[in-house]
C-alpha cells in the first residue's frame, strides 16, 4: 500500500470542494418532485427504505437524492464502517472488478474512485494500481457516505416487511428495541 502524500489532507479537501461543485452544477430541479405523506399523526412516511448500506445500497440512495426524492433512509445491521463483505468475509486481496469502472460515483468525476485515490496517493501510485485494494474500497464508500451526507442507520436489523395500507410497514430491531419503519418502496 502506498504512503499518502503530506498534502493529502488539502489534496482530499479541494477535491470535496471540486465534487460540491459539480453537485451543484446538476441540481435540477431544485426541490423534491414526490409529495410528502405522512401518518394520520403527522409522521413522514418515508419514500424508500434502503436495505444494506455497502456499496449498492450507498449508490441507490445517493440515486434517490440526487434526483431529488427525499426522506430517504438506508439502514445496515453491521456498524459504521464495517458495511459490506470487504472487512469481514471476502478474502481476495483486490476487487475483482478492473479500476476503470465507475461504481456509487454515478457518473461524477469527483466522486469516482480514481480521483479519491489520487488526492491521497498521487497518479503515479494510481497507475501501479491493477485492481482496486480490497481494504480501500470500505473507505472509499465510507468517504461517499460522509462527503454526501447519505442518511444511513447502522446497527438496524430488519427483520420482515407486511404491507400496511398503501405503504410497506419495516419491522426493524435497532439497539434501542423493535422499531416499525412506514415507506411508499
Amino acid at each position: 500500500m502506498p504512503v499518502p502524500l503530506p498534502d493529502a489532507p488539502e489534496r482530499l479537501r479541494l477535491l470535496e470542494q471540486r465534487a460540491a461543485q459539480e453537485r451543484a452544477l446538476l441540481d435540477f430541479p431544485q426541490r423534491p418532485w414526490v409529495v410528502t405523506r405522512r401518518t394520520e399523526d403527522g409522521k413522514p412516511i418515508l419514500n424508500a427504505l434502503v436495505v444494506g448500506a455497502g456499496q449498492a445500497g450507498l449508490a441507490i440512495t445517493f440515486g434517490l437524492m440526487r434526483d431529488h426524492v427525499d426522506h430517504v433512509l438506508c439502514i445496515d445491521a453491521l456498524p459504521e464502517g464495517e458495511e459490506g463483505p470487504w472487512l469481514s468475509h471476502a478474502r481476495m486481496q483486490t476487487l475483482r472488478t478492473p479500476k476503470q469502472l465507475t461504481g456509487p460515483d454515478l457518473g461524477l468525476p469527483s466522486l469516482a474512485f480514481k480521483a479519491w485515490y489520487e488526492a491521497q496517493f498521487g497518479a503515479e501510485a494510481w497507475g501501479g494500481v491493477d485492481q482496486i485494494p480490497r481494504t480501500e474500497w470500505p473507505r472509499y464508500l465510507g468517504w461517499i457516505r460522509q462527503l454526501l451526507s447519505l442518511p444511513v442507520r447502522n446497527r438496524v436489523l430488519l427483520k420482515r416487511i407486511v404491507p400496511h395500507g398503501e405503504h410497506l410497514a419495516a419491522e426493524v430491531e435497532t439497539p434501542a428495541g423493535a422499531e416499525t419503519v412506514l415507506a411508499r418502496k
